[in-house]
């Protein structure tokens, strides 16, 4: 899977999880960029997505990631970047 989609998702399934029905419990904590999303960026996009590497932007931290938010959701919505890009 697209590591800016799995990115994406983790996103989108924290602001679904405050849209729950009442009868769903709320998840005991909020997902957090270190604990949540860190590891599938690791995992998918760091590889080039680090300084020195192809990716036009670095994402080893919330800082460097966030501002480029929307324009990922985008890629992984077109199915503009993939692994090794």
């Amino acid at each position: 899977m697209n590591g800016r989609l799995l990115f994406a998702l983790v996103f989108l399934s924290a602001a679904f999880s405050f849209a729950q029905s009442p009868s769903t419990p709320a998840p005991s904590t909020p997902p957090t960029f270190s604990k949540d999303v860190a590891p599938i960026l690791q995992k998918n996009c760091q590889v080039c997505h680090r300084p020195g590497e192809a990716g036009p932007f670095s994402m080893l931290t919330y800082e460097q990631t966030r501002p480029w938010a929307m324009l990922m959701k985008v890629d992984v919505q077109t199915g503009r970047c993939r692994r090794g890009c």
